[in-house]
């Protein structure tokens, strides 16, 4: 997650990035899943200490109430590569994560898509854009491979304590 303007306390947190990576065995809501935390390793101490209590779910907010659905495994910090263009969007977070996304395409036309999806009540957004996950892995403390799979990029407004 990109931060474009926030803090916590007293902490700026503007321009910085976290990024929680999870797997699960089944639905999520089932638990057993396990996740590692990767923070921004531009943040100072206090920043990269913000963060971590963000992301560990220790101020509240969505993070808690996934935290109940997996265990940390660890947590690091890492340099963050963020783009965001639409269906051109990329990140790679050290050696921990690649994610590349691509248009999800009308198979009989070849013609891109957008599809949104809508939560009124969302936890973490209220819209999206989906597009494919060209390339999307994971490889530091847990391991996965999902590309090709859904992905989306939205704006995300929580407002801590």
């Amino acid at each position: 997650m990109h931060i474009e303007q926030g803090r916590l306390d007293d902490v700026d947190l503007a321009g910085l990035n976290f990024a929680i990576m999870a797997d699960w065995p089944g639905a999520i809501h089932e638990g057993g899943g396990k996740a590692i935390l990767l923070i921004d390793e531009r943040g100072d101490k206090q920043q990269r200490e913000a963060l971590r209590k963000i992301g560990a779910g220790e101020v509240g907010g969505p993070f808690a109430v996934f935290l109940n659905t997996y265990s940390l495994k660890n947590t690091s910090y890492a340099p963050f590569e963020v783009h965001i263009d639409g269906p051109r969007s990329h990140v790679r977070i050290g050696s921990a994560v690649e994610l590349e996304l691509e248009s999800i395409r009308n198979p009989v036309t070849g013609a891109e898509l957008s599809p949104m999806v809508v939560l009124p009540q969302g936890m973490l957004y209220n819209e999206s854009v989906r597009y494919s996950s060209k390339v999307f892995r994971v490889s530091d403390g847990i391991a996965y491979q999902y590309s090709g799979t859904d992905a989306a990029v939205a704006p995300i407004n929580w407002r801590g304590p």
